[in-house]
């Protein structure tokens, strides 16, 4: 047997109050805001490291240019065409150089010789050498495979 409640003070409800939601609904916000802005700065953190690991690695291949009397990248042409790991050089380098041979006006790919600058496989090797040290291997395979008369023209046999 329940008792009733004593006088001046009203029964119990059970049910949460409106004011009780509005707590909630500023809390799940402010965690939500909090959650979000947590992330955008791990997200600037972690692209800040990155510009400066592709740029700490511009510099080394502006020095490697330099030491085998090429022309250097820009810098800013270097991080944002090789990034930290190479770009697509790094990613295929079976298959760079005939790609940035490009058109020749000829009728097709292979239709006619290309006359190739040996300073672009000079580049090409200092490249892999500072962004992809792993794949020199593979580029050089796939150099060989050209059968190249250096200075003269490209051929394949």
């Amino acid at each position: 047997m329940t008792s009733p409640a004593p006088q001046g003070i009203a029964p119990a409800d059970n049910a949460p109050s409106r004011s009780r939601w509005v707590v909630y609904l500023v809390l799940i916000a402010v965690l939500v805001v909090g959650m979000g802005t947590a992330v955008a700065a791990h997200s600037i953190r972690v692209a800040n490291e990155n510009r400066q690991a592709a740029a700490d690695k511009a510099v080394l291949l502006s020095k490697a240019f330099i030491g085998a009397s090429l022309s250097p990248i820009p810098q800013d042409v270097a991080v944002e065409t090789f990034g930290t790991d190479g770009g697509a050089l790094c990613a295929r380098p079976d298959s760079s150089l005939v790609v940035s041979l490009g058109p020749n006006g000829a009728a097709g790919p292979g239709e006619r010789a290309t006359t190739l600058d040996e300073r672009r496989i000079e580049a090409d090797r200092l490249v892999i050498q500072v962004y992809c040290p792993d794949k020199r291997g593979q580029y050089e395979k796939f150099v060989t495979s050209l059968n190249l008369k250096l200075g003269d023209t490209t051929t394949r046999e």
